[in-house]
């Protein structure tokens, strides 16, 4: 996903459409397949696809979402990314684990703790999701993020974000 939004801005910043081709072919062809592996096979827990078709954290589905929404505004097949781009928009508006204020976090490796990935792997896709829908509850979600992570990550005496928080450690260490 990461890549994905990469080359469809570096097509944008250059004009230079090879770019966008790159991005368009892979996701056609993910949109494709895709729903050909809605299961493992027999046997098997991990499938190819599982990632698209049944996201299970903000690592499976916010890159993705972010490089889906943004190819779809581009022009890029936005019917068939469409029902990706929901499916992964549902998964972190509605299933990830929050705390009880709201904030997006993890209960792996530790219960309850927030990791600061998990801001790169959210707010961009909460936020092209509002450019695409113009509901600004996914703003207001993405910035409640912001804000939230910022209150308990932040180390003002370093100047830097923390890389893990945990809640029922006190003090949490600021590595």
């Amino acid at each position: 996903g990461v890549t994905y939004s990469g080359m469809l801005l570096a097509s944008q910043a250059t004009g230079d459409e090879r770019f966008k081709e790159y991005v368009s072919t892979r996701l056609k062809f993910i949109a494709d397949a895709a729903p050909m592996f809605q299961r493992p096979p027999e046997g098997h827990s991990f499938y190819p696809f599982r990632n698209v078709n049944a996201p299970r954290s903000l690592d499976d589905s916010g890159s993705m979402a972010a490089a889906f929404i943004m190819a779809s505004r581009d022009g890029i097949s936005p019917d068939k990314l469409r029902p990706f781009i929901n499916r992964w928009l549902d998964f972190i508006s509605n299933a990830q684990f929050r705390l009880t204020d709201g904030t997006l976090a993890r209960n792996r490796p530790f219960p309850n703790s927030l990791w600061l990935d998990d801001l790169y792997m959210s707010v961009p896709a909460l936020a092209q999701m509002g450019a695409l829908t113009g509901d600004t509850k996914y703003f207001d979600d993405a910035v409640k993020q912001i804000l939230q992570f910022n209150k308990r990550m932040f180390v003002p005496e370093k100047g830097l974000y923390m890389h893990g928080w945990v809640q029922e450690m006190d003090p949490n260490p600021a590595f």
